[in-house]
């Protein structure tokens, strides 16, 4: 699954587990963008090799904006 993603999305981890370790080697390799969803601040730094969003803020507030972009860029690409 995580090969056909064009984005990875991460809500409120600590990147303390495996899954979050693979996941983030996958997104360097494939230049793929990541979003870091979580209330604090600073958790996942942005490098040459990883490209990501920090989105700060509680989630049921957050979340929500994300699906509304998601939706405009499906039906701006003429799908739908």
């Amino acid at each position: 699954w995580i090969e056909q993603a064009e984005v990875i999305v991460f809500v409120g981890t600590s990147f303390a587990v495996s899954l979050t370790d693979c996941a983030l080697e996958h997104a360097r390799q494939e230049q793929k963008l990541v979003y870091n969803f979580n209330i604090e601040s600073g958790k996942l730094e942005s490098t040459a090799w990883l490209n990501v969003e920090n989105v700060v803020g509680d989630v049921q507030r957050t979340l929500p904006m994300l699906v509304k972009a998601c939706e405009e860029e499906f039906l701006a690409q003429g799908n739908g």
